[in-house]
């Protein structure tokens, strides 16, 4: 049996010695003392405890927190000033790491096999941890969680440094500036994009039967998978047909009701055809329809993993769960609102779940039908955990003076909440019903149907 610590290194002698490559790590050091511009690099792929021998963990920790050049001299004086030199084997051991390197430029892919073998050692921890919660009298869908949730348990738990945040930091901004476009999830919808920079975060939209909840995070998902981002579609009140029906309308113009119907002419079936095979050939859209609280992360964990960037559930107030079953609405919507809040941080992606509001919404005036933050249900919770939350305003229809001559194609969203950005506003755009698409109004068209 190897002893392992759950940090990945070993604490005492093992029976039999662990996943470990000493030569990578010798020169993942070396390197760094060669090419002090690599440990930047170097940083990005390993920590200190993916390091198997304890004296190497502590170099790597040392370079990190030094100011200035790191060579023979510095590293041996820093070391020796934090008691540490005679520990990691003197003076004469950096001397022999230094020698043994002769160029710095593969230090990356050294690192990577440091990070490789580390994450053998976690795999024989966790399995260990597995091994046990299988004898033992535990839900399936819990070890499974454990299981997918590998990459988080040895990332996210260890902790980080404000410099290696910063670190971080610096590189996003930096392809931010060099990408010179959105940094989250472009929606199609100009105005909400130039307001929230692209969709981040928990975001919830929010809306009323009927009002276009579904269409428009359909339409959202469509742009993402334009944008690359390889969408992952989690519905639990809607059948996969169902949606990608929804796709096909927004796609060809072909009404939703055509569709169901299958009143559908030689060109619209043409159409239809070739937007079902070019599906088929990008393959981007994955769906799912677990609507149990931990299935429901594992099937975003693994799309996550297969390349996604973006999932989206469809609703929320339909999660359900073992741990859920004996709470009452608003506790149980707590914890699944934490829980996918957790979730973006944990993959770093949105994830954009819908909502229901409250009835009460349609017991105000029309014009006073303006959707707040309250309106959700069981509001407290989810408000709290979103960055982002869209409420759809479908004012037009309740208007005494517009009900017999309503605007053509007009719907509202309200940016109700921007975490990062300003909110409060409200964005008009096109709506054509017939087919579920969302567009961009142009200014005339937003000044013929203003209701305000």
């Amino acid at each position: 049996m190897w002893l392992v610590s759950q940090e990945g290194m070993v604490k005492e002698e093992p029976l039999i010695v662990p996943p470990s490559n000493p030569e990578a790590e010798q020169s993942v050091l070396g390197s760094i003392m060669l090419d002090n511009s690599r440990l930047d690099l170097v940083r990005e792929v390993v920590r200190p405890q993916d390091f198997y021998r304890a004296s190497h963990a502590t170099i790597f920790t040392a370079m990190a927190d030094m100011e200035g050049p790191i060579d023979l001299l510095t590293l041996g004086d820093f070391l020796s000033e934090r008691g540490q030199l005679e520990a990691v084997g003197g003076q004469s051991y950096l001397m022999e790491i230094v020698s043994e390197v002769v160029t710095s430029a593969n230090a990356v892919h050294h690192a990577q096999l440091v990070k490789n073998e580390a994450d053998k050692r976690a795999c024989l921890v966790l399995s260990q941890n597995i091994a046990g919660l299988v004898e033992g009298d535990t839900d399936v869908s819990t070890i499974l969680t454990r299981i997918h949730s590998f990459d988080v348990w040895r990332g996210v738990n260890t902790g980080m440094k404000l410099d290696e945040a910063s670190v971080n930091y610096m590189h996003s901004l930096d392809k931010r500036i060099d990408k010179q476009g959105l940094s989250g999830v472009p929606t199609g919808i100009t105005k909400l994009d130039d307001f929230t920079d692209g969709l981040y975060g928990l975001c919830i939209i929010g809306g009323l039967p009927s009002h276009g909840k579904t269409s428009l995070a359909i339409n959202i998902i469509r742009e993402a998978a334009f944008s690359g981002f390889r969408p992952h579609i989690v519905t639990l009140e809607t059948d996969y047909n169902s949606l990608l029906m929804r796709m096909v309308s927004i796609e060809t113009g072909v009404g939703l009701g055509n569709l169901r119907r299958g009143q559908v002419d030689t060109p619209d079936y043409t159409k239809v055809m070739k937007i079902l095979k070019q599906f088929r050939q990008e393959n981007n859209v994955t769906f799912d329809n677990s609507d149990n609280l931990d299935d429901v992360c594992l099937s975003i964990r693994k799309a996550h993993r297969d390349g996604c960037r973006v999932a989206m559930i469809d609703y929320i107030q339909l999660i359900t769960g073992k741990q859920l079953r004996t709470l009452k609405s608003e506790p149980r919507m707590e914890v699944v609102s934490k829980t996918l809040k957790r979730l973006t941080i944990e993959l770093n992606m949105p994830i954009i779940a819908l909502s229901q509001l409250n009835r009460s919404l349609e017991d105000r005036p029309w014009n006073a039908r303006i959707p707040r933050k309250s309106d959700l249900r069981y509001s407290g919770t989810i408000e709290a955990a979103a960055e982002v939350i869209l409420m759809l305003s479908y004012r037009a229809r309740y208007s005494d003076a517009l009900i017999h001559n309503p605007p053509d194609n007009r719907n509202e969203i309200w940016l109700v909440k921007n975490k990062e950005g300003a909110a409060g506003w409200l964005i008009d755009v096109g709506f054509e019903p017939t087919i579920g698409r969302f567009y961009d109004l142009t200014e005339e068209e937003a000044e013929r149907m203003k209701i305000i």
